[in-house]
């Protein structure tokens, strides 16, 4: 391994400690006790050496939220929908989303959940893009189809889709806060909201 390549990765070593640190002291404190002399110090670094990777810890925080987001919407972007049952590929959209977001409970309780202003401008300023690699857009048309082909309950597609993203970022908001560490508890948990979801705009088999 080349010099470049092991500065490159103590780097990013020293980036995933800020976060957690950063992720650490907003959970147990609030993110108005948030400092960056607070994360030198739980990881035994200076202040200086913090400063060198970010400004202020809206920075940190915001770094945080978009490694997070990034993952997600390539994820999103490649999922492949081929499931002969209709339902089932509406229920896999959902269900990666929300494993995507369980991956990393802490820090999305941590960024998502304490009303960091930063943090809500990004949030609902998605690009076209964006929207649409995270499904956003897609899930209207997947109705659409679905609602022409006389699968649906006769709906307004576009509320419904809209509906189903807020219904299932508030399922995870409760799953995160809730902390249940059973993941076969909460697997089951996923797959019967899911299933209850799905069932209550789809026509009965």
């Amino acid at each position: 391994m080349g010099i470049q390549e092991r500065r490159k990765m103590e780097k990013e070593k020293i980036k995933r400690e800020i976060h957690k640190a950063a992720s650490e002291i907003i959970i147990d404190e609030g993110y108005s006790k948030l400092s960056i002399r607070k994360i030198a110090s739980k990881i035994d670094y200076s202040p200086s050496l913090v400063y060198n990777y970010y400004e202020n810890k809206a920075d940190i925080v915001l770094s945080i939220w978009k490694e997070k987001s990034e993952k997600i919407i390539h994820t999103m972007s490649n999922l492949k929908l081929n499931d002969s049952d209709e339902k089932n590929n509406i229920k896999n959209l959902f269900k990666t989303y929300i494993n995507l977001i369980l991956e990393s409970p802490k820090e999305y309780r941590a960024i998502m959940l304490n009303n960091i202003d930063i943090i809500k401008k990004v949030n609902f300023n998605f690009t076209e893009e964006e929207k649409n690699s995270l499904k956003i857009r897609e899930t209207k048309k997947q109705y659409d189809k679905y609602l022409e082909e006389g699968l649906l309950r006769p709906v307004d597609t576009e509320k419904y889709a809209f509906f189903s993203w807020i219904s299932v970022n508030g399922f995870i908001s409760n799953m995160v806060l809730s902390d249940n560490q059973n993941k076969e508890f909460v697997d089951k948990l996923i797959d019967e909201y899911l299933d209850f979801m799905i069932n209550g705009i789809f026509k009965n088999d």
